[in-house]
């Protein structure tokens, strides 16, 4: 399915950045995932670029994406509720909950952030939109 996006893989986090991405995805530990933020050369990317983040907790990325990206950058926190056990048949019924954090004005912003989730409905997941303080309070 990646392939099919048009997602590759980057070794150099200058390079990536570069390359100017449309969409980030921040798949990283709880643990790493402010290591791996300040490494990455944010000010390389697009003022445009939308962030997401898919970790289990949601106040701690929110909070962390907020302070360390620059304002024009659009912001999802995402948490596929699923993983390579429960998900290896097909996501179908499975919950994939997320927060539009901050979406800025301007063309296809919003339509980027829909793609992105798009993504996870095409394949039959069950949308919830709710926020990262409701999602952390009924976990």
């Amino acid at each position: 399915m990646a392939e099919a996006l048009g997602v590759r893989y980057m070794r150099d986090a200058d390079d990536f950045c570069e390359a100017h991405p449309d969409v980030v995805v921040l798949c990283t530990s709880i643990l790493s995932t402010e290591t791996v933020l300040s490494a990455l050369p944010l000010y390389r990317l697009r003022r445009s670029t939308l962030i997401v983040d898919v970790l289990s907790v949601k106040t701690f990325p929110k909070r962390l994406l907020l302070e360390a990206c620059p304002d024009n950058f659009d912001i999802l926190c995402t948490h596929p509720m699923f993983g390579p056990d429960s998900g290896k048949n097909g996501w179908g019924g499975l919950t994939f909950m997320y927060d539009e954090v901050r979406t800025n004005d301007g063309p296809g912003r919003r339509e980027r952030v829909g793609a992105f989730l798009n993504c996870f409905k095409r394949e039959g997941c069950d949308m919830k939109s709710m926020t990262c303080e409701e999602h952390d309070r009924f976990a």
